[in-house]
């Protein structure tokens, strides 16, 4: 039953609804709003205003424009089905075996390899500029994205298992703080690249960047191993997994 509504998601049914109402009545969408005025104004305030001003508009307006987007895109049904394929692959074990089993990923690879080429391959006879071909267009691009993201994962086991593995153990307590490191990176980036904070964004070139960014992760990965050494979670994950485990009303034991 899961993978059956994981896979109606993954098939954009808005936009086949909006397709359906177009062909039968000339409906434009079910969603007839731009987000394109909002963006605008958020690259404005993103551009000159404070730190209270950038907030507060990220809170606002970011969250419509972007939940606009997303139905404009196609992403909103895409998102609902990727995370429920996720939780379907977390709970059969699918991953956990692929990847200790990474020489077998590229057997996978056949199927979205061919579904790609043939969504690219119709997606190019679209010759025309109707509202029905732009929503297939959207259904379609949608479907060669998710493909080749999952070439890429597939590939990337494959070699990760055969050549870096053990090269990549270092990483391993910085992927498990991967939601602390995110948050850090969010606020002190902020202070450090926005124009509310120092505003180096303007000052330093793309490679004085991208060495800051190197220093940067450098010690989020030393700040991870030794949190871990001595608590179980980062802090934003014990907080994640306490507030979880409140709002389901379940209680641990467990030392965090």
């Amino acid at each position: 039953m899961a993978n059956l509504i994981f896979n109606l998601f993954l098939l954009q049914p808005l936009e086949w609804i909006d397709i359906v109402l177009a062909c039968f009545n000339g409906s434009h969408g079910v969603i007839q709003v731009s987000s394109a005025p909002l963006h605008q104004q958020l690259s404005n305030i993103i551009s000159t205003g404070s730190l209270s001003q950038i907030a507060w508009a990220n809170i606002t307006k970011g969250q419509l424009s972007g939940l606009i987007w997303s139905l404009e895109s196609g992403r909103f049904t895409q998102t609902i089905g990727l995370m429920l394929l996720g939780f379907y692959l977390g709970r059969t074990g699918f991953m956990v075996r692929l990847v200790s089993e990474g020489r077998n990923a590229l057997a996978y690879a056949y199927v979205p390899l061919f579904i790609s080429i043939l969504c690219f391959g119709v997606d190019h006879l679209m010759i025309g500029d109707s509202f029905e071909e732009k929503k297939i267009e959207v259904i379609l691009s949608n479907w060669i994205n998710f493909c080749v993201a999952t070439l890429y994962i597939l590939v990337f086991i494959s070699i990760y298992d055969k050549f870096i593995r053990k090269h990549m153990l270092a990483l391993k307590t910085y992927g498990r703080m991967s939601l602390t490191n995110y948050m850090i990176q969010s606020i002190i980036g902020g202070l450090l690249f926005a124009p509310f904070g120092f505003y180096l964004a303007s000052k330093l070139s793309s490679s004085y960047l991208v060495i800051v960014f190197l220093i940067f992760v450098f010690c989020q990965i030393l700040f991870s191993r030794l949190w871990l050494g001595r608590y179980r979670y980062g802090p934003f994950e014990s907080f994640w997994r306490r507030s979880s485990l409140i709002i389901s009303g379940l209680k641990s034991n467990r030392n965090y």
